[in-house]
């Protein structure tokens, strides 16, 4: 499921089932990248904002096929960030 879909059906049973709210996560999260002498620092204090559906939503898995790309690994990584090539899954 792509995630602008998943994003969507969080969003709607959040609207019209009951839930309760346990507000922001937070999380303790640096990470300093550099490249070419060049220093990035990424910082976080939050994971995002909690829901919980009560009750639990049920939710059955079923077999399917993957119709995606494969991230195979990086490429090179440009002021750094990493840059990943694909390669389609057979």
């Amino acid at each position: 499921m792509h995630n602008y879909v998943v994003l969507r059906l969080a969003g709607f049973l959040v609207k019209h089932r009951a839930n309760v709210r346990h507000g922001l996560v937070p999380e303790d999260y640096v990470r300093h990248l550099e490249y070419k002498g060049q220093e990035v620092v990424l910082a976080s204090e939050t994971k995002g904002y909690r829901f919980e559906p009560t009750p639990p939503v049920p939710v059955t898995v079923l077999h399917g096929d993957v119709h995606a790309f494969l991230i195979v690994g990086p490429l090179a990584v440009v002021a750094g960030v990493q840059v990943f090539w694909r390669a389609r899954r057979s």
